[in-house]
């Protein structure tokens, strides 16, 4: 059961979890932090939008999201996986902004598709993706519509799924790696690669 429910409304300064649940359902993290903490989950569900406003959703425990309502990164908003941990998006949905500057996307732990067949999709090509821990798709396509996107951690995509740069120009870093049996699909300026590519197996096949 969850310990705390954020049902609407908007959550201002910081405020962090640790050791228990939290199910975000609706409303706003404006101007202040939110943390997960390690040992803490965070279940963000239902169809109304998240919304990140000029705020930080931080996580280093465990966060899931159905997929079924938006995450808006609006004003500078920022969502920040940081090492150790897990962000999952088991549906398909869209992380998008609807008030300028848009934010970003930060990746330093596990940023995962694990689930629904169709696209996940971040929306906008001024939300800025950031990685430098791993990306696992296992499920359907991770689409990242970020302008000139460079990776400098994993991006590791399962048999049957895709990763989708689709904007701009796509790196992989000196300290990046590209892996899997899946799908890499490039931009229309192709990939430039600077590190490691590496199919998923001793016979596997990365397509790129």
């Amino acid at each position: 059961s969850d310990n705390f429910r954020f049902a609407g409304g908007t959550l201002s300064g910081t405020a962090s979890v640790g050791g228990s649940a939290m199910n975000w359902a609706s409303g706003t993290i404006s101007g202040g932090t939110l943390a997960i903490n390690s040992g803490a989950t965070l279940t963000l569900s239902g169809t109304s939008d998240k919304i990140v406003n000029n705020g930080t959703l931080s996580v280093a425990g465990a966060g899931t999201w159905d997929g079924v309502g938006r995450i808006l990164l609006n004003n500078n908003g920022a969502l920040n996986t940081v090492s150790g941990g897990t962000f999952s998006a088991t549906g398909d949905g869209t992380i998008d902004c609807t008030v300028a500057p848009c934010g970003s996307i930060t990746n330093a732990g596990t940023f995962q598709k694990t689930g629904g067949t169709g696209v996940t999709l971040q929306n906008r090509s001024d939300i800025a993706f950031n990685n430098a821990g791993t990306v696992n798709v296992t499920s359907g396509t991770l689409r990242v519509n970020t302008n000139n996107l460079t990776s400098d951690g994993v991006i590791d995509v399962g048999p049957g799924t895709t990763f989708h740069a689709a904007s701009g120009t796509f790196t992989n870093s000196t300290t990046g790696t590209l892996r899997g049996n899946g799908t890499i699909q490039t931009p229309a300026a192709g990939l430039t690669n600077n590190g490691t590519i590496a199919p998923g197996a001793s016979t596997g096949t990365l397509t790129i």
